[in-house]
């Protein structure tokens, strides 16, 4: 796991991994130039648990070092914040048991600040999580729905092809997409871990950091994408660079930043988002007929609205920014 400053979180965490019923779990721990108590709290497990201390070089980069310190066959890159149930190690390890799943996820609890559940789940129930062989969805839509890194764990043959994280890269939204491509997806049926909502993780995005924001994200998707180009022509999903050149998925999320962009920075080109927006929601097999509804009506409203009412539209849009 990595870890900035999250002190007051680690060690009800790290003791809950060290207690599972699975007796095989290796923790590592880098601490990415914390300046709280994290590194004190660190030093109450020397000779229990890998830490490693860097200066602050962001999560990528402290996902990267842990890895490369990690020996097991099955990987989590946990979040430092959350919270785990005593089975969640042994429930990982029995979703592997087919050799060719390349990833397991499950749906995570959500926590308050203080360990108590708000009722909310990390995807909302209403999200259904399918695992199965999700290649051709990722490679047409190029999103699926899947929980933050402490509900994803991945098979290390996989990681060491697909690593390293490119910089400002989030974990789990770089390695979904790569495993789906590598090979089946597996997912445990019922929530295992919990994700902690709490004063620094959630805020709306766009009003606190604004266009600069959503043009990190953009970038973060083009790199993706560039990945998934890159990653698919080792694993035969493109027939030749060529193909993989011209591989455009429908991608709702790519569309959703490029239209609030449009908006915000006042450039033209509200209606060519709307209608793609509309069209690559328009048939996506995860979303039901009332959410795929509610992303239509967000979609034509960025562009029918005037700005003030589209700011308000587009900040709940984007609500989670770490």
């Amino acid at each position: 796991m990595s870890n900035h400053n999250y002190g007051r979180f680690l060690r009800p965490l790290i003791e809950a991994l060290l207690d599972q019923t699975h007796d095989n779990v290796e923790i590592v721990v880098v601490d990415d130039g914390s300046t709280d108590d994290s590194r004190e709290v660190l030093r109450e497990y020397e000779g229990r648990i890998i830490v490693a201390l860097q200066d602050q070089a962001g999560q990528a980069a402290a996902c990267n070092r842990a890895f490369s310190l990690s020996s097991g066959d099955i990987v989590v890159f946990h979040d430092s914040d959350d919270v785990v149930r005593a089975g969640y190690a042994a429930s990982l390890v029995d979703a592997f048991a087919d050799p060719k799943v390349m990833m397991a996820m499950t749906r995570l609890d959500v926590v308050d600040a203080q360990g108590n559940p708000t009722g909310d789940h990390r995807p909302p129930a209403a999200c259904p999580l399918v695992g199965g062989d999700l290649r051709s969805l990722v490679l047409d839509r190029c999103s699926f729905f899947w929980p933050e890194t402490t509900g994803q764990a991945y098979r290390r043959s996989f990681l060491a092809a697909a690593l390293p994280i490119p910089d400002k890269s989030p974990p789990d939204g770089y390695f979904s997409y790569l495993a789906a491509m590598a090979g089946p997806v597996s997912v445990i049926d019922r929530p295992v871990a919990c994700y902690r909502a709490h004063d620094r993780n959630k805020h709306l995005a766009p009003l606190a950091h604004g266009v600069a924001w959503l043009d990190e994200r953009i970038e973060q998707r083009e790199v993706l994408y560039a990945r998934m180009r890159s990653y698919g022509l080792t694993i035969d999903v493109f027939d030749d660079a060529a193909a993989a050149a011209h591989w455009a998925p429908r991608d709702y999320i790519m569309v959703s930043l490029l239209a609030a962009r449009c908006r915000l920075s006042r450039e033209r080109g509200r209606w060519r988002y709307a209608w793609s927006g509309v069209r690559a929601i328009a048939g996506h097999p995860q979303f039901r007929f009332v959410g795929r509804l509610r992303h239509v009506v967000w979609f034509a409203s960025t562009a029918i609205l005037p700005l003030p009412l589209v700011r308000r539209s587009i900040a709940p849009r984007f609500p989670q920014a770490q």
